[in-house]
């Protein structure tokens, strides 16, 4: 079909409707391109939410405080969980501001930013206070931070310094948390915890940080015992990942023979020794001796012979003879030599260190479906039969399970692996039927299946509605029409009548010698039918008049279209 005959045709039929024909049909066709444009532009979008959140996580205290502010000013809020108050998206900034300039909340976190303003009258007191409270409000607010931390408090003890050292008293700080639910805090973290408050004042060291949680238990007393868990805990999420990964292998390896991962369940369990060993192997070789220091001695003696004792009492007898001491034969010579040589015999020293972590042993048990064949039953309907695995091939699959996991003998380890019916409480006919086809496919299909149904609603509702209401519509203007033909048309009775008329008139003239006084034929005709229309508009006032505004309506238009 040309297009444009298509469209001159669309154009006649909407120059024949009305105004209040046209305004239905353009409403219609508003309303049906809406909803398309609804289902394909906002179909499984959610509504972004009109409210935003203006403060959450407060105090009950500056919750009340927030609300009250909100009633005087009669701006709308609501609270969709506990903590947090929501207002218009469009107002949060500003009442923000608003907020911060009456000082709510009061009781968040104050920082350094305390000393954005100065103040002149300010002693060395209160100067020395609001450092302190800045140091305590950047310290929670950097311990709020932590992923496990929910809340945080610090409180600081500083002091004043004394001249005497046996007399001054150490800084002391303390923290309370409050710990996410689900959520704990590790040795580690508590450690960098009192580090990090210990860093930020002088002279304060971390055995002086005290910490508690938000049921007043005391974290990190006990730092031994909580490393000891900890690494305890570590132990167990390894062992467990390590079972956790052979077992995936093990379903990786068999789930293409048994027809899925959910055919075939595999449970490892590993036994890891975690103990911290050294050790120290020294050899020695005879073959090899090595000097490993010699020692060299020499001594040489000249002198008097042994000294004689006794005598009389005096020098001589405490000195000796001193007669003769030049004569070199009464002398007494004496040399004496010695050499020690130290020798080590060859070694070697092997210093080996046991990492911890070495597994000591391995157990693996797996469940595999067997084959199924289809056979023929009794009724003679074809079913799925199962049927176990050969000896042979339970072994063959023993040796590829033990491949993949790192099997070794010596250790102990132990590999079984076993066939079950995984469909025993299953009787799954081979051939689908038409119903479980149909089932099947229309699952796939359930998505679009809403649009279709929407699809149907609005052709019946063409059907039924848009096609009737149009059809009467141009029916009755059709009705309209014919009946203002049929005002106008004159029936052959009435021909007859004015051909009469006519002929009577013309005969009356001839008598009055009027025949040649300029009446013409038209004339006679127009005077019959203006007496036939006063007769009808006597007759049917109501209908006459429906027409002639009609009529006016059609062919001058309304004042406003004239004006326009």
């Amino acid at each position: 079909m040309d297009a444009k005959v298509f469209l001159e045709s669309v154009h006649k039929i909407y120059s024949k409707l009305n105004k209040k024909q046209r305004i239905v049909i353009a409403t219609t066709l508003v309303i049906l391109i809406a909803f398309f444009v609804f289902l394909v532009v906002f179909s499984g979008k959610k509504t972004q939410s009109e409210y935003g959140v203006l403060f959450d996580k407060l105090d009950s205290a500056d919750n009340a405080l927030i609300l009250d502010y909100l009633k005087e000013k009669q701006i709308p809020y609501r609270i969709p969980r506990n903590d947090v108050i929501e207002i218009p998206a469009e107002r949060v900034a500003e009442e923000r501001i608003e907020l911060a300039a009456r000082g709510i909340p009061k009781t968040s976190k104050v920082g350094f930013e305390v000393f954005d303003t100065n103040d002149i009258a300010a002693t060395d007191f209160t100067q020395q206070v609001k450092f302190l409270r800045a140091t305590e409000g950047e310290l929670t607010r950097t311990i709020e931070a932590l992923e496990p931390i929910f809340k945080a408090s610090v409180q600081i003890a500083n002091p004043k310094e004394s001249l005497f050292v046996s007399t001054s008293v150490p800084p002391t700080a303390a923290v309370m948390v409050q710990i996410k639910p689900g959520a704990q805090l590790s040795s580690f973290q508590i450690t960098g915890i009192k580090n990090l408050v210990s860093a930020a004042i002088p002279k304060l060291t971390p055995e002086n940080v005290k910490i508690v949680d938000s049921n007043g238990m005391p974290l990190g007393e006990d730092n031994e015992l909580l490393g000891l868990n900890e690494v305890l805990k570590q132990q167990y999420a390894f062992v467990h990942k390590e079972e956790q990964k052979k077992a995936d292998d093990i379903v990786r390896l068999l789930s293409p023979l048994a027809g899925g991962a959910s055919k075939v369940v595999a449970i490892v369990h590993l036994q890891y020794d975690f103990s911290q060993r050294e050790s120290v192997k020294q050899t020695f070789d005879p073959t090899q001796v090595l000097p490993r220091a010699q020692r060299d001695y020499e001594k040489h003696k000249v002198g008097p012979g042994e000294k004689r004792i006794g005598g009389i009492p005096g020098v001589e007898s405490n000195i000796g003879p001193v007669q003769d001491l030049d004569n070199e034969n009464g002398l007494t010579k004496e040399d004496e030599s010695e050499t020690i040589v130290n020798n080590e015999i060859g070694n070697e020293t092997i210093k080996t260190k046991f990492s911890p972590g070495e597994p000591i042993r391995m157990t693996a048990s797996v469940l595999i479906n067997g084959e199924q064949q289809l056979t023929t039953n009794e009724n003679g309907d074809e079913v799925l039969e199962y049927v176990p695995f050969t000896p042979e091939r339970i072994a063959k699959l023993e040796k590829q399970v033990q491949d993949a996991i790192g099997y070794n003998a010596n250790r102990g380890d132990s590999v079984t692996v076993s066939d079950w019916d995984f469909s025993k409480n299953e009787r799954l006919k081979a051939p689908q039927t038409f119903v479980e086809k149909a089932t099947a496919l229309i699952t796939q299909y359930i998505p679009l299946l809403k649009y279709v149904i929407i699809a149907v609603i609005i052709f019946i509702f063409y059907k039924k509605v848009i096609a009737p209401f149009a059809e009467r519509m141009l029916e009755m203007q059709d009705a309209e029409e014919d009946k203002v033909e049929s005002l106008f048309e004159v029936d052959d009775d009435d021909d007859e009548l004015t051909s009469r008329f006519g002929d009577m008139k013309k005969r009356i003239e001839d008598q009055l010698g009027l025949s040649g006084a300029g009446f013409s034929e038209d004339e006679v005709k127009y005077e019959v039918l203006l007496e036939k229309i006063r007769a009808l508009i006597q007759e049917k006032p109501e209908e006459v008049a429906s027409l002639f505004q009609k009529l006016i309506h059609d062919e001058i238009g309304t004042p406003t279209e004239r004006t326009s």
